[in-house]
């Protein structure tokens, strides 16, 4: 069980370590975003909100890929004259200390999630592509795997 905050300051305090990291927002529609956050503020003036801005902010789209099969592929969304901003109302949020991270529920039923600098399904550029930090790794770890059995047919 884990013990549920509403409280904005104690928010506020606990978002400033995770400068330079990522926020992931899921909408009840299915939608996910997913950006670098550059600042987050928590207004005073404002009744449990939350202001997130990003350095670039994507959306997870399902595409068929060359195999015709379903997968994930995210894409930056182009910024207008104004840099990229949410505004959040919360209804409350929790820490997962294990993962290293914010679970925050908004007002209309969204789920977000602040996570770390260093955190490993954080987004990386490969190109023009958006991919998790740990998939670089995944494909680099095939990669090893698939020559070392070539190596061992060749013996």
């Amino acid at each position: 069980m884990h013990l549920y905050y509403f409280d904005k300051k104690h928010l506020e305090e606990t978002l400033r370590e995770f400068a330079g990291g990522q926020f992931m927002m899921k909408t009840r529609e299915g939608l996910v975003f997913r950006g670098k956050v550059s600042a987050c503020f928590v207004p005073s003036k404002m009744n449990k909100r939350v202001l997130v801005y990003f350095h670039w902010l994507s959306e997870r789209r399902l595409v068929l890929d060359k195999w015709e099969m379903l997968s994930q592929k995210w894409f930056l969304v182009e910024p207008s004259i104004h840099p990229h901003f949410l505004n959040i109302g919360f209804t409350s949020y929790y820490f997962q200390p294990d993962e290293e991270r914010v679970k925050m529920w908004g007002e209309f039923g969204e789920v977000c999630h602040f996570f770390t600098k260093g955190d490993h399904t954080n987004l990386v550029s490969c190109g023009d592509d958006f991919v998790p930090y740990c998939d670089l790794h995944k494909l680099e770890f095939w990669k090893v795997i698939i020559m070392y059995f070539q190596n061992l047919k060749r013996q």
